[in-house]
């Protein structure tokens, strides 16, 4: 409704993952050169987690786009809940007829397609997106997929792309065997407050809006409101934009995306009670616990909290420091950001050691 008042070409602040308008992060360049280096090497299985909204759809995308010309490539969004009907979509998606057919010819006939796929050295990729909702029976199917291989190199390429409790189930030890084929792991971060102002803008001017400026007070309401994530920038800047026509002005300040936020549903910081009510000192207090204990450097007014990792002056460098701002009001802005960040920057295997207090954090956000 405000593109003819902006001059726009179209929405830049659709929910849809369109490729059109990837923001080259080093998020996602990294996650994706990454992938196209296990594919590459034929690294077999690979699993990719983020939070709900991060990107992981598009990253699916442009890596089938990539794709295209030099691989057989199936892609499986919403998994089924059977065996048979995983077994089916993974064939019509590859072209391979699969009606009518039992279990046997259906596993005889993608055999044979990848062993011919593989003697003209043509990769065959899946990409499993939704992840996290596989079933145990499917699991094992993919377990299965996962052994088709020569001596030499793996037959079939299979990627899961989920939510962060895929990797929590993947540690079930039911799944042991299938956590311990996955060669390559990545997660996407949400984004930093810079390259928060740095999408908005890309978007923008990929959508062709010259005038159209977000303050640095709406840039922040933007960042606390999304933590990073792509999906609720979108949604907080797509409402701005619909007041900031409605008021026939072209910069967007703090109290017109405050004005914005209020229809929403998201209720994370200011409605619940818990942590939500928390001082930030009690904010930084549950962040450098989850950061020490998960082996992470966490940043304090006034020095660093070594890693717990048996040396007292011991720091990791994996992760970026959570800095605690120094002005009380920005501590108010950043406090539930920075548990957030914290949460989201553990590796898998800290967050398996961590699980029950971070489902009991869960409860409280």
């Amino acid at each position: 409704m405000y593109n003819s008042f902006y001059n726009l070409s179209e929405n830049p602040f659709s929910l849809n993952p369109d490729p059109s308008f990837l923001f080259p992060s080093r998020q996602q360049e990294n996650a994706f050169k990454y992938l196209m280096y296990g594919i590459k090497n034929c690294e077999g299985l690979i699993e990719i987690v983020g939070e709900v909204g991060c990107g992981k759809t598009l990253l699916c995308r442009r890596i089938l786009a990539a794709l295209k010309d030099s691989a057989k490539t199936a892609y499986i969004l919403n998994p089924p809940p059977t065996e048979m009907e995983f077994l089916e979509s993974l064939m019509e998606d590859l072209g391979l007829p699969a009606k009518n057919r039992n279990r046997q010819e259906l596993v005889r006939n993608l055999s044979a397609f990848l062993a011919e796929e593989y003697a003209h050295d043509c990769r065959v990729v899946v990409i499993i997106d939704e992840a996290q909702d596989l079933s145990r029976e499917l699991f094992g199917a993919i377990r299965f997929l996962s052994n088709l291989e020569t001596e030499k190199n793996k037959l079939i390429q299979i990627i899961m792309v989920g939510q962060l409790e895929l990797d929590t189930l993947l540690y079930d030890p039911e799944l042991k065997a299938l956590d311990q084929r996955v060669s390559l792991r990545y997660q996407l971060m949400p984004f930093s407050r810079k390259e928060v102002e740095e999408y908005i803008c890309h978007r923008l001017k990929t959508a062709g809006a010259g005038q159209i400026t977000f303050t640095r007070g709406a840039v922040n309401k933007i960042y606390r409101f999304s933590g990073g994530i792509p999906r609720l920038i979108n949604m907080a800047c797509d409402k701005s934009l619909v007041l900031g026509a409605l008021a026939r002005k072209t910069k967007i300040d703090g109290r017109i995306v405050a004005n914005a936020l209020k229809s929403t549903q998201r209720r994370r910081y200011e409605s619940r009670g818990g942590l939500s009510a928390a001082t930030p000192l009690k904010w930084a207090v549950v962040a450098a616990g989850l950061a020490v204990a998960a082996g992470l450097a966490f940043v304090w007014p006034g020095g660093i909290l070594p890693a717990s990792s048996g040396s007292k002056s011991a720091l990791v460098e994996r992760s970026r420091p959570v800095v605690l701002p120094a002005k009380k009001s920005d501590a108010e802005n950043a406090a539930p950001v920075m548990v957030e960040k914290t949460v989201a920057s553990l590796s898998p295997a800290a967050r398996r050691r961590l699980a029950p207090q971070l489902r009991a954090l869960e409860g409280l956000l």
